[in-house]
């Protein structure tokens, strides 16, 4: 195959000598190019295995085209074709998120069918030296997509003739939704004259709340197929019968009622009114009376069961049931309960210093009495219930005793309430009372009966004593919770306007209805109450409370308990001095909008936080903060918005504000461009179970890489060492001071999350070479034994990212050299050798090193490992006799010619370089003719073409490379041959004297070579037999070496007494002037005539000979030029001016004398 060269500035140009496909057959039959190898590698897969409906799947096209081989490039034809098949089957419940802009490879972007859902790239000139990555955004479809779906793409790359280069094994999506409609029942009412009646009488009517439905999850959810039945269905207790039923919230289809079973049948909306109601797609409230058994003649708990069904969108039928019981007795609310069923007071103790209590399953149940340290918080709670324990004492309110079956004669409290209910608290001094979490207020009296909300709830007021006699009220805002069966209100003595430093001696808890009416007697109450420890206490200190109810009537009763054992006793705390422990701190760092780990460029939020953990055995003193180094190409917004909160699981399990404060710390950290920002909180402790928060603005910019690690550092300032909670977290010491608050000793929690970007990422790159014998840059060059040899390494992309990560060498040329990515013989024929370190471009200078090594086949493990292979992709591996590199700097380089490969590499500390347009060039040198190993590789003329014959005769380079983990690429690879051509310098000797015949011709004359006007030579000139006189200086160098220019070569005669010498081209003219005839003699010869008048032309050399023009990017050959010498006489030219001007007058005259004839 022959081939014009290709310059650095076009394109490139391939002229086929013979069908490229027969030629490809024979280099390439249909199995040599293996689907995913080392050049051609295409791989798709997915980046999210598993996602939830209505959330976005993301697939990781990753396309190589590499190999220094021309047979590779070849192979492609003038233009391929990449084909992304996204699921087809299932593409009702996926729509393309990605920008068709975004998906661009190399500067193409795709066309998108959406009837076949197919990307379709044309790539124009595919060439080696290309590797692209880029993420394909499927958003997933809610509601509609069955669980379990699976979305399925595949991608292939073709030739241009059709043939399959590469192609991508499945890539899958899992698609995961549920369904699961809901209902729930209660016992509302009994149906009677008096609204606080909740036990039925015998033959009453009692009203049951149905609630169905079916909602729609904002992820992995599904709706109900359009048109399909829902059925509730009531199943009857045979004490109960059916009276009525109304039905709200939704259409009724039809109502059946058959013996004791009730039945409601619904149609489901159209899949438009689903989509239009939101999260809810069906909902109704049956309120269904029912009769009571007029038989029953004791205290009776009637249940009674509910179902509903409903079909999915994927046709599969959903269940769910619910339960409730109503109470009859004979008396109605009269009827006392029976014993063991009324639910009864309880207080419990703490179980350590970090604000857990005792449970059953703790030793000395409800009283543990633990030793702690005086740096503990403790914990206790306190129940109150209409029951009375059996060792519960009873009081009047003067302190009294008084008989307990007085309390709650004939259930006279469950029927008519309390007036008002206040909870009196006292403690030990050494107990600093800090806040009180106060549960709401329910209906809780039955065990059996379950927690029910009452229709108001009442007003709560802490009032707390403080050492003085003074006291502070707070009014607890039940609207800061939304559950009004359990839900809590925590308050503090900051909300009180207290602070550390008040002392406060009791605490009251007072509960009543803001408008007078009675509390609800069946009502149940918790609250739980926070302490410090005064510094310095020890010994054990108690808590305690009295109840303190004012019956309907005004009756008021204290109730309590004396002894520690009694089930509404005292409870205990021991301090002592501080065991051995340390806190268990799990820190957390997080993008709020994400994909699972996907993010998209732009606004997000930074959530940071530090949580003292559950079984953590000490507090986390003193300064807490945060630090965070955030991904290149995050940047906080000018308004972070930062909002600091702390979380008290077990104190209120709310969140709540706390101030903070937020400031970066370092714009350029480490000169890596990421910002170092800082976080810290107004908490001077954070408890076991505690949370502190924070959260502040950001953006993600299209400029940060697809891998985006989020690292925190979180710190205290307590001497204490930090324990992880788990295997996430990491604990370190400060030794850099990342905080920046001066201390280096202290513990810090290191924790980070990755996160990947849709994003796009290209590399294109390309070599060229310049011998000494080239105007330009191109794919195959030419220089001189011992000249010059530059190459130029470009690299660009065209995404406009810079690069975060990267993996560069390059393999000089070498007898036996092998490509890099392939590892197939590279086939150069000689070793040109390195003369110096390397230059790199100004945008690279201070942030890459570039490493030598003396190997000709270095082991390739500083390149591969900065890929990050995607599933399927080709492994590369070193090749098999590969050697150990042994990098050194350029300052331990000794030998540069002992130089082979090169690596770069990005300076320690270094995250980002400029990507787009970089290019450097290098300088090596030939071998002189004396250093060749076989010196049938050099030229003896400059070829001006490329062939396969003068290709055998190169030296072949080519380079690897990968950027933020592209799988690695190389270009095609770039040939230099030597020339070395020759020129012979010859011409012959004239001598114009007359023959001599004043005798004074020397017999040997001295000719000097002239080189560029210096004198590289001389010879002795004599006569030859024949009496000529020649001379021939052969096989000089046609170019120079050093730069490659052609040389001018020009002859000088060392000087003849009694001659003038002329140089007429190469020949040489001595011209001798006779001696003057004596004056005496009037009579002087004449001159002899020639036959011929005509003056002979001057002679030729034999060298150089004509050339013929050069190809484009070749100079041509040298034209030499004869120059006279300074000084010497040029006779020659003076006889041509004189024979010149004789001829013009000659002419003149002949001319004349025919216009006179004319004229005649």
């Amino acid at each position: 195959m022959k081939r014009y060269f290709e310059s650095a500035g076009g394109g490139l140009r391939i002229v086929l000598a013979f069908a490229l496909a027969f030629s490809l057959m024979l280099v390439f039959p249909s199995t040599a190019l293996a689907k995913n190898d080392a050049n051609a590698d295409l791989t798709l897969t997915s980046t999210t295995p598993s996602v939830k409906s209505g959330t976005t799947g993301v697939l990781q096209l990753d396309v190589k085209v590499a190999g220094s081989q021309e047979s590779i490039q070849e192979s492609y034809g003038s233009a391929a074709t990449l084909v992304v098949q996204l699921p087809k089957d299932t593409a009702a419940y996926y729509d393309l998120q990605t920008p068709l802009a975004d998906l661009a490879i190399n500067g193409v972007q795709p066309t998108y069918d959406q009837q076949a859902r197919t990307l379709t790239y044309k790539l124009p000139n595919l060439q080696t030296g290309l590797s692209a990555r880029l993420h394909i955004g499927l958003l997933t479809k809610n509601g509609i997509t069955p669980n379990d779906t699976s979305l399925v793409a595949t991608a292939t790359l073709k030739s241009e003739s059709g043939a399959v280069l590469a192609e991508s094994a499945e890539a899958k999506i899992a698609i995961t939704s549920a369904f699961q409609p809901t209902i729930t029942k209660a016992f509302s009412k009994v149906v009677s004259s008096d609204p606080s009646q909740t036990v039925a009488k015998p033959g009453e009517e009692v009203v049951w709340s149905i609630k169905g439905s079916v909602t729609l999850a904002d992820t992995a959810g599904q709706y109900i197929k359009p048109g399909s039945i829902i059925t509730i269905t009531d199943k009857l207790d045979s004490r109960l019968t059916f009276s009525d039923a109304t039905v709200s919230g939704a259409d009724l289809v039809d109502r059946t009622v058959n013996g004791d079973t009730v039945t409601w049948t619904f149609k489901a909306p159209s899949l438009e009114a689903q989509k239009a109601a939101g999260t809810t797609l069906f909902a109704c409230e049956i309120l269904l009376t029912t009769g009571t058994d007029a038989s029953i003649s004791a205290y009776t708990k009637v249940p009674n069961n509910v179902t509903i069904s409903a079909v999915s969108i994927e046709d599969q039928t959903k269940t769910a049931a619910g339960k409730a019981e109503a109470l009859i007795a004979p008396g109605g609310n009269d009827v006392p309960l029976p014993e063991g069923d009324i639910v009864v007071p309880y207080t419990v103790g703490p179980v350590n210093g970090n604000g857990n209590v005792s449970n059953g399953n703790n030793e000395n149940h409800p009283n543990p009495n633990p030793v702690v340290a005086d740096d503990a918080m403790v914990r206790f709670q306190d129940t109150y219930f209409t029951g009375i324990s059996g060792d519960e004492k009873l009081f009047d309110s003067t302190g009294n005793p008084v008989d307990r079956s007085l309390w709650n004669q004939n259930n006279s409290i469950l029927k008519d309430g309390y007036k008002k209910l206040v909870n009196e608290y006292t403690y030990d001094d050494a107990l600093q009372f800090r806040a009180v979490t106060i549960y709401t207020p329910h209906i809780y009296y039955e065990y059996n009966l379950g927690r029910l909300p009452l229709p108001v709830l009442p007003k709560t007021t802490l009032t707390v004593t403080l050492k003085d006699g003074s006291t502070r009220s707070h009014v607890v805002d039940w609207n800061k919770t939304a559950n009004k069966v359990t839900g809590n209100v925590q308050v503090t003595i900051y909300d009180m306007g207290l602070t550390d430093a008040d002392e406060i001696t009791s605490y009251s808890i007072t509960y009543e209805m803001e408008d007078g009416s009675k509390l609800n007697g069946r009502l149940g109450l918790q609250n739980e109450p926070l302490f410090d420890i005064k510094d310095g206490a020890r010994g054990t200190f108690k808590w305690g409370v009295t109840f303190v109810p004012t019956l309907a009537d005004g009756t008021t009763y204290r109730r309590t308990s004396t002894e520690v054992t009694d089930l509404v006793g005292p409870r205990q705390v021991t301090v002592g001095e501080k065991p051995v422990s340390n806190p268990i701190v799990l820190a957390t760092v997080e993008f709020m909008k994400k994909d699972g780990n996907v993010v998209a460029v732009g606004d997000n939020q930074v959530h940071v936080r530090m949580f003292n953990n559950t079984n953590s055995n000490d507090n986390l003193d003193k300064q807490i903060s945060s630090t965070v180094l955030l991904p290149y190409g995050v940047k906080v917004k000018s308004d972070p918005n930062a909002s600091y909160k702390i979380d008290s699981l077990r104190f209120g399990r709310q969140q709540y504000a706390t101030p903070g404060h937020f400031s970066i710390l370092d714009e350029n950290y480490n000169g890596t461009g990421q910002q170092l920002v800082h976080i810290d909180w107004d908490q001077t402790t954070l408890l076991p179970w505690q949370r502190a928060d924070a959260y502040f603005d950001v953006e993600i910019t299209k400029n940060s890489p697809d891998q985006l690690p989020l690292t925190m550092w979180g710190t205290s300032s307590t001497d204490d060492v930090l324990t992880a909670a788990n295997s996430s977290n990491k604990v370190e010491t400060d030794a850099d001071d990342i905080d920046h608050d001066g201390a280096t000793d202290q513990d810090r929690i290191k924790v980070e999350k990755s996160y990947v970007k849709y994003s796009d990422n290209d590399l294109r790159i390309k070599k060229y070479v310049k011998g000494a014998l080239d105007d330009e840059f191109s794919l195959f060059g030419r220089t001189l034994p011992g000249g010059g040899i530059d190459y130029k390494i470009y690299m660009t992309n065209t995404t406009g990212n810079d690069i975060f990560r990267m993996g560069f060498i390059d393999v000089l040329p070498s007898v036996g050299d092998k490509g890099i990515v392939d590892n197939s013989d590279r086939g150069s024929a000689f070793t040109p050798v390195m003369t110096g370190a390397i230059t790199l471009p100004a945008d690279w200078a201070d942030k890459v090193d570039v490493y030598y090594s003396a190997s000709k086949n270095p082991k390739r493990d500083d390149l591969y490992s900065t890929v990050n292979y995607s599933t399927g992709a080709y492994q590369h591996e070193n090749p098999a006799d590969a050697a150990d590199p042994e990098w050194k700097l350029a300052s331990e380089v000794t030998d540069w010619s002992a130089i082979h490969s090169f690596k770069l590499q990005l300076k320690d500390g270094v995250t980002w370089l400029k990507g787009q347009d970089i290019e450097f060039t290098f300088h090596m040198k030939a071998p002189e003719l004396g250093e060749l190993d076989d010196a049938s590789v050099v030229f003896s003329e400059l070829p001006d073409t490329r062939t396969e014959e003068n290709e055998l005769k190169a030296a072949w380079n080519s380079f690897a490379m990968t950027t933020n983990g592209l799988l690695p690429t190389e270009p095609e690879r770039v040939g230099v041959v030597i020339a070395d051509p020759k020129i012979d310098v010859s011409g012959k000797k004239t001598w114009n004297d007359n023959e001599n015949s004043d005798g004074i011709r020397p017999g040997s004359i001295t000719v000097n070579l002239m080189r560029d006007g210096v004198k590289v030579s001389s010879q002795e000139v004599k006569p030859a037999a024949d009496g000529s006189w020649t001379y021939k200086f052969a096989d000089l160098p046609k170019y120079d070496a050093a730069d490659g220019h052609a040389y001018v070569y020009s002859v000088t005669e060392e000087a003849v007494e009694g001659y003038e010498s002329s140089v007429e081209g190469y020949d040489i003219v001595n011209t001798h002037k006779p001696k003057t005839p004596d004056p005496g003699d009037p009579t002087p010869p004449a001159p002899p005539v020639p036959d011929d008048p005509t003056p002979p032309a001057p002679s030729v050399p034999d060298e150089p000979q004509p050339v013929p023009p050069a190809p484009a990017g070749e100079k041509p050959l040298a034209k030499v030029t004869v120059m006279p010498k300074t000084g010497e006489t040029v006779a020659w030219a003076v006889g041509a001016i004189a024979l010149v001007a004789g001829a013009g007058l000659l002419g003149a005259f002949a001319l004349r004398r025919k216009k006179g004839d004319r004229a005649l």
